[in-house]
């Protein structure tokens, strides 16, 4: 059915210009000629078509070289501006590796830094909790020692005020 539309739209043409057209058809492009009948003969498209003979197209090799040349550089146009645009992705995605990279390594400094600075906080608070820990040992010592009882109050018979002994 494609094939009656663009011959349809092929005889159409010839019809206003009079002269071959360029169709495509079979995998093979080829020129309708019109049989030189008139313009204003009324007849249908179908016997206008009809009356049209398909001549295959003979292309020059020169001509068939340069559109394979053509075709071939803009395919290599079009691959190299793909192996362009791989490389600029690849260079953008190098980058994003060394940023993360070094963030990892940062992230870890600081981790490092910060468990060393936790480590040596603790290492104060326990050397301070033993500092005041022998402080208050020897501050109940001296305290019992400064008590009447340490003083040796009990052997004195010493007594308050008020008649009590003290203890």
């Amino acid at each position: 059915m494609s094939e009656q539309r663009g011959g349809a739209l092929a005889a159409s043409r010839a019809n206003c210009v009079r002269e071959s057209v360029p169709v495509f058809e079979d995998g093979f492009w080829r020129r309708l000629v019109p049989d030189g009948g008139s313009r204003r003969s009324g007849g249908a498209l179908m016997r206008r078509m009809a009356s049209m003979e398909v001549v295959p197209e003979v292309e020059d090799e020169a001509y068939r070289l340069r559109r394979s040349l053509t075709l071939a550089e803009t395919i290599l146009g079009d691959k190299d501006d793909e192996i362009t645009d791989l490389n600029c992705r690849l260079t953008e995605t190098r980058k994003q590796v060394e940023y993360f990279e070094e963030r990892a390594e940062n992230e870890k400094r600081r981790r490092k830094e910060e468990c060393e600075e936790l480590a040596r906080k603790l290492r104060k608070a326990r050397i301070d909790a033993a500092a005041e820990n022998t402080i208050t040992g020897e501050l109940k010592r001296v305290r019992k020692h400064l008590t009447p009882a340490g003083l040796g109050a009990r052997a004195m018979d010493v007594t308050t005020d008020s008649g009590e002994r003290a203890n």
